[in-house]
């Protein structure tokens, strides 16, 4: 293959990986320092989650494309298959290698995996892209992922939706455009918190989607005013 690489700079060497059924090449290249192109002042708040991947202080919802969600029927059917092999080859007294069908098999299943992590990564990479373009500030909060994949009933949905990808690429690129992301402190109550008067409620249970203020009775969508939140905060914290 011959393609043109799309940054300008000294060609430092590359790296040839297999995956998924896949080559890839992988070209490092050392740059100058980039010209700031980032607006510092157009700040935006991003709250991450689960049923939207990000939804924005200016009211923009990034859905979650869910690449596992969508691909597990098909992804535990073929390691049914897989396992069947496995145990038909222990009775019979074969070795797994000389079966033609279950090394096939096992190529199909690293290709789908393959398949579900790249609709997540580029659907990322899309939406941060859109954001650096648009803003030189983005806030986001400092997540606890490690403890929300502890929870059994979330664990899946939250690796789906890949928050800290998504925060990593925010970071990098903010970066190379004189940008700046702000991680706003985890235990900073921004859901429960009314961006139009500060009121902040005891309770806000993650069912309730749209609640009103019990201080100034403004009505609020949960994710839009944590987003609003992360936003004012993040350029609190800025000074």
């Amino acid at each position: 293959m011959a393609e043109p690489l799309r940054f300008d700079g000294k060609i430092m060497g590359g790296r040839v990986s297999y995956t998924g059924g896949y080559w890839y090449l992988a070209v490092s290249v050392q740059m100058g320092d980039p010209e700031p192109t980032a607006d510092t002042s157009a700040a935006v708040g991003v709250d991450m989650g689960i049923k939207y991947r990000a939804v924005t202080s200016d009211g923009v919802i990034y859905n979650n494309p869910k690449s596992l969600a969508q691909n597990l029927r098909k992804l535990r059917k073929l390691q049914r298959s897989l396992s069947r092999m496995r145990d038909a080859a222990k009775a019979e007294g074969r070795k797994l290698g000389e079966s033609n069908n279950y090394q096939k098999r096992k190529r199909e299943i690293a290709k789908l995996h393959a398949t579900i992590a790249n609709i997540r990564r580029e659907h990322a990479h899309e939406m941060t892209t859109e954001l650096v373009r648009e803003y030189g500030v983005v806030g986001v909060e400092d997540l606890n992922i490690r403890g929300m994949v502890k929870n059994r009933r979330l664990s899946r949905a939250v690796m789906d939706a890949s928050m800290y990808q998504v925060r990593t690429q925010l970071d990098y690129k903010l970066k190379t455009s004189g940008g700046e992301l702000v991680v706003v402190d985890r235990w900073y109550a921004s859901s429960k918190t009314c961006n139009a008067c500060g009121e902040k409620v005891d309770a806000l249970p993650l069912s309730i989607r749209q609640w009103a203020c019990p201080s100034c009775g403004a009505e609020h969508d949960r994710d839009g005013n944590a987003a609003k939140n992360i936003r004012d905060e993040a350029l609190r914290m800025r000074g």
